[in-house]
């Protein structure tokens, strides 16, 4: 009679251990996160040139001007922690946004943001570097022309956000803080 609780108690230990074991084991994480290339080229990153080009017409109309895209984002890119004193020579982000109507959309503005930090790449076929996008975000949107400004700026807002999420992730795997 007296040994079935002792059975009882060792099987209750054995079962604890095992379940602490299991708890204990996973889930497993890599040492560092694994990066796109894309991000990847964004570690390293501390003093860029940031260059917006001028407006189309159809969003300088519902005002769009590349100087407020400008102010807007400088702060936000100093915040995430770049320096936007670059030089010739050094990367630059760039957006560029281009514009159009098309007769069969009565009313409707198509709009296309394409947002790209170009820096020198070492490239071996070539034997030395060039001038590439390293990270690329298009977008594409048509709207009407009375909601035109508030898509278009959402949409360049959402691109902004999603370049500081991806430079802050390559900052903290560059820096092994696995942010």
């Amino acid at each position: 009679m007296c040994m079935k609780p002792i059975y009882a108690v060792v099987a209750m230990a054995v079962m604890y251990g095992v379940l602490a074991l299991m708890a204990r084991s996973a889930p497993i994480f890599p040492d560092q996160q694994h990066l796109h290339d894309q991000e990847r080229s964004l570690a390293r990153l501390k003093r860029i040139r940031f260059e917006v080009e001028l407006m189309p017409k159809e969003l300088r109309e519902v005002g769009l001007s590349a100087k407020g895209i400008r102010q807007r984002w400088s702060g936000r890119l100093e915040e995430a922690g770049l320096d936007l004193t670059g030089k010739d020579g050094d990367p630059v982000l760039k957006l560029i946004i281009s514009s159009g109507t098309e007769p069969r959309v009565p009313g409707g503005v198509a709009f296309n943001p394409y947002l790209a930090l170009i820096q020198k790449a070492r490239i071996d076929s070539v034997d030395g570097e060039l001038a590439l996008p390293t990270y690329v975000d298009v977008r594409l949107g048509l709207e009407s022309h009375d909601k035109l400004a508030a898509a278009a700026n959402q949409v360049v807002n959402d691109m902004l956000a999603g370049f500081q999420k991806k430079y802050r992730r390559a900052r903290g795997a560059e820096l092994g803080d696995g942010r």
